[in-house]
């Protein structure tokens, strides 16, 4: 089954909706997989896969992953959620499971699909609804929300995230009458770079506006969670240790993840203590940071590097796998994949016939991730 709509339309969360049904729990005994494909490739696909079912080399050989793979999954009773498709290798990569599992995929673009896939249209809201979604991140009744309030629903095109980041931003004091200036305002020439698909720039000048309303200390914060862009859920320790140098604490990372949750430029989940970006969202800040991203890669990797007592002295922090914290079981699933994304950067740049970075600080490494 498919969910196909443009981004912002509320995919991901139906999706959620979905997988959180007590009926898919009665269904699956095996439970969901949750996958986030983004700008994966295919191999990478499998290899997050093989890696979740503890497999982590099962996909670095294109045939013999799929086979280990397909050998370990034969019997999975299971949902399998792709999140964010867009291309059709990467359904070709996930596309390994027994008959007993059911696929649920989310994209912006139905021909990335096979043909005998069911497709669900997720169209935007009517205006009754997109005023009931306003008004409930506003905290105001639909039926006492004031006319500007009015105009800025229509203004959001139906689409729930456009309305959910709004509607939040008001419950925080902004006023309807500066939303709407901002709307006025051109749309910035990096999210028209990036979301070019959309007839109504609702979603651009939603963050625009609210990313504009942080702190300059809380946007650079936020713009540096692109290193976790399609890493499926960060845990807040996570962040944390990625937002060291900035001089956050344990305290204050929970705190800048709490704003930014109740302006709705993440999800945060309590039961998990982890937080996800939505497609858009992860755009604007892969966008934002451009050439600082491998930096962060490289910054991410090895505070964990670091945190495990460091390469040359045989990461001595690993030795009790069974123990590890949350955020280290972040870091064995993802590091190898912050190295890789930071060598590919280095390889486009030799390409490019100019160096990798600069030297001093956020350079390339001499090191083996």
């Amino acid at each position: 089954m498919v969910l196909v709509g443009m981004g912002g339309a509320g995919k991901s969360t139906l999706a959620r909706a979905v997988a959180g049904d007590p009926r898919i729990e009665q269904r699956f005994r095996d439970g969901v997989l949750w996958f986030s494909a983004g700008d994966r490739s295919a191999d990478a696909c499998r290899t997050a896969l093989s890696t979740a079912m503890g497999s982590p080399t099962a996909g670095t050989d294109s045939e013999a992953g799929i086979a280990a793979i397909r050998g370990r999954l034969r019997s999975l009773n299971g949902l399998v959620v792709v999140d964010n498709v867009t291309a059709s290798a990467q359904v070709r990569a996930m596309d390994v499971f027994g008959p007993a599992c059911a696929m649920l995929i989310t994209t912006r673009d139905l021909q990335v699909v096979a043909h005998g896939q069911v497709p669900i249209r997720v169209d935007p809201l009517d205006s009754r609804a997109a005023r009931e979604v306003l008004g409930s991140y506003a905290r105001v009744p639909p039926g006492e929300l004031s006319p500007e309030a009015g105009e800025v629903a229509e203004h959001c095109g139906g689409l729930p995230l456009a309305l959910a980041i709004c509607g939040a931003l008001a419950g925080e004091g902004y006023g309807w009458d500066r939303l709407l200036r901002a709307r006025a305002r051109p749309r910035p020439a990096a999210l028209v770079k990036q979301l070019p698909d959309y007839e109504h720039p609702s979603v651009p000048a939603a963050i625009a506006a609210s990313t504009g309303a942080l702190t300059e200390a809380t946007r650079a914060c936020y713009e540096d969670l692109a290193v976790f862009a399609d890493r499926g859920p960060v845990p807040v320790e996570v962040a944390e240790l990625m937002w060291r140098h900035r001089g956050l604490g344990d305290v204050d990372t929970a705190t800048t993840v709490e704003l930014l949750a109740r302006r709705c430029l993440l999800t945060f989940r309590a039961e998990t203590e982890t937080f996800v970006l939505h497609d858009l969202l992860q755009d604007y800040t892969r966008d934002r940071v451009r050439g600082r991203r491998p930096a962060l890669h490289e910054r991410l990797a090895t505070a964990f590097l670091d945190r495990w007592g460091g390469l040359d002295a045989g990461l001595p922090g690993l030795v009790a796998v069974a123990g590890l914290d949350r955020r280290d079981r972040y870091g064995v699933t993802h590091v190898a994949g912050h190295g890789d994304r930071l060598r590919a950067y280095a390889r486009a740049a030799g390409r490019a016939g100019r160096r990798p970075m600069p030297r001093g600080r956020g350079r390339v490494p001499r090191r083996r991730w």
